[in-house]
């Protein structure tokens, strides 16, 4: 008999969240005259109306699939069950935008395409992984197998690793 650790990807092993809270924060840092918090949350709250709204929000429901990631997955190579979703998010990511830009007076085109593109690289950059969770799965290599979960949408996932 092997032992085996299972770990989740996602706020386990690294930070997730939090990260894409700072990407919508140096997003917003790119809006003129907006403070750049506050614009985060407006964008955030927006993604989740949106999200909740959206054709495909039972299956994001029953997969664990959020808001934030829908502002920077395609969903490609995803199963076809989220075939819509896919069809879907470029409508999503370019509504959020645009009506956070509109909530605050904004009515900018290029900025509306700017800034998706802008989150999708800050999220590109990576995720810091969460204190202690390199030495705790450096130590059970070669002692246990080792493995990984994760529901979150695939094409993004790959990308954290």
């Amino acid at each position: 008999m092997h032992t085996v650790a299972v770990f989740d990807l996602d706020d386990t092993l690294i930070v997730e969240e939090a990260s894409a809270r700072s990407s919508l924060t140096e997003v917003a840092g790119l809006v003129p005259g907006v403070e750049p918090e506050a614009f985060a949350g407006h964008v955030l709250a927006t993604a989740r109306r949106l999200w909740y709204a959206g054709p495909s929000h039972h299956i994001c429901r029953e997969l664990g699939f959020a808001s934030w990631e829908g502002l920077w997955a395609t969903f490609e190579g995803n199963d076809p069950l989220v075939d819509e979703l896919r069809a879907w998010i470029p409508t999503y990511q370019r509504e959020v935008w645009t009506t956070a830009l509109m909530a605050h007076g904004i009515d900018d085109p290029m900025l509306s395409v700017a800034l998706p593109e802008a989150y999708r690289s800050a999220q590109r950059r990576g995720h810091p992984l969460i204190e202690g969770a390199d030495q705790l799965v450096r130590s059970l290599a070669g002692r246990c197998r080792l493995g990984l979960l994760t529901n979150g949408p695939s094409d993004i996932q790959r990308l954290k690793l």
